[in-house]
């Protein structure tokens, strides 16, 4: 009965009948107003259906914008809606099917969206990066940098390296992935790092990260903070550490985010799209989550050439091609161009 219960209101998420009330009830601020396309962005992907039934609605072609895959997410069915997971193949091609455009964030998912849907001749698929915001220098000075390190991490030897993390850890983005290989370096090795994250974390690896940070001594967990917060733990870092195993056409945001700090990355995740941003722009190390005996040798060279793990002309050029508002502007252009428009009806959430 609980998974009944989750298909019907939780199929594709929970968002789908507000979304539904809020399409097919009569709107005066719609029907005033002439709309020359509608663009939906999901997750949630019941922004989708929404769209399309606007876009009938309304009379006016719909982009679809897949900020993470849908019906071939990589990480499998959500555990608590199995059944609607194994819908989504059937949801997504009836939503696609009414598009004018798809939109991904990442080549290869676009790569893959166009396989899926070749027969789609008159949908047009593309992808548009995601990027960091603000500034794209965010270097602080070294006076600067220590006085944060002093704020977040008092007890913290100075020439200790600080690798940090910030985002979730769930699912598949499991710390035994990192913590395996923090087990083959030696006790003298973990003395010189800490690796620290910030943000929330499940229970189940809650409870791994706190026994390793006991045992190891090169581990710590930061609640939740602010995004100022977050960008002043940032500045104390000398470097950075990623999760992403099991999927390789998406790019975590954070990998972005980190961009503009000019320090060093370790991408402890599967082959595909996100590891080559690391060696294409020379970001850093990537490691394979797989194999423990990788990431300790990604950590030791990290530790022994932490001045030389980031390439300058490789980081300038990741500026450049990664700057959220460039990216923003080339997006912007696109869409008006596919409603002929000055102004875009955007679909973002739907709850």
């Amino acid at each position: 009965m609980r998974f009944m219960y989750r298909l019907i209101t939780s199929t594709p998420d929970e968002a789908l009948w507000p979304s539904l009330v809020r399409a097919l009830l009569p709107s005066r601020s719609l029907s005033a107003r002439r709309y020359m396309l509608v663009v939906s962005s999901g997750p949630p992907h019941s922004a989708h259906i929404l769209a399309v039934l606007l876009g009938r609605k309304l009379r006016c072609p719909v982009v679809l914008e897949f900020r993470d895959p849908w019906a071939r997410a990589p990480w499998g069915p959500k555990p608590t809606n199995p059944w609607g997971s194994h819908l989504a193949r059937h949801l997504e091609p009836l939503v696609t099917s009414q598009a004018r455009a798809l939109v991904a964030v990442t080549n290869r998912h676009r790569d893959q969206l166009r396989r899926v849907y070749r027969h789609l001749r008159h949908v047009e698929i593309t992808a548009f990066p995601n990027g960091y915001d603000g500034s794209p220098d965010r270097f602080v000075s070294r006076s600067e940098a220590a006085a944060l390190r002093k704020k977040w991490f008092p007890t913290l030897p100075s020439g200790r390296v600080l690798c940090t993390h910030a985002g979730s850890l769930y699912r598949k983005r499991d710390p035994r992935y990192l913590i395996r290989g923090l087990v083959h370096l030696t006790a003298r090795e973990r003395e010189k790092i800490c690796f620290v994250h910030v943000g929330p974390v499940v229970a189940k690896h809650r409870a791994v990260l706190e026994r390793a940070a006991k045992d190891l001594g090169c581990l710590q967990v930061i609640e939740p903070v602010s995004p100022d917060e977050v960008h002043e733990i940032y500045a104390a870092s000398d470097a950075f550490w990623i999760l992403q195993p099991g999927t390789a056409i998406q790019v975590p945001s954070k990998l972005y985010e980190v961009i503009p700090y000019g320090r060093p990355l370790l991408f402890v995740g599967s082959e595909g799209e996100a590891s080559e941003i690391v060696r294409q722009y020379g970001l850093g190390l990537a490691a394979n989550p797989a194999n423990p005996h990788h990431v300790a040798a990604a950590i030791r060279t990290l530790l022994a050439n932490k001045a030389h793990a980031i390439d300058p002309n490789g980081w300038r050029r990741a500026i450049n091609d990664f700057n959220g508002r460039v990216i923003a502007d080339k997006y912007a252009r696109f869409l008006c161009e596919l409603g002929g428009m000055s102004a875009v009806f955007l679909v973002t959430r739907t709850a």
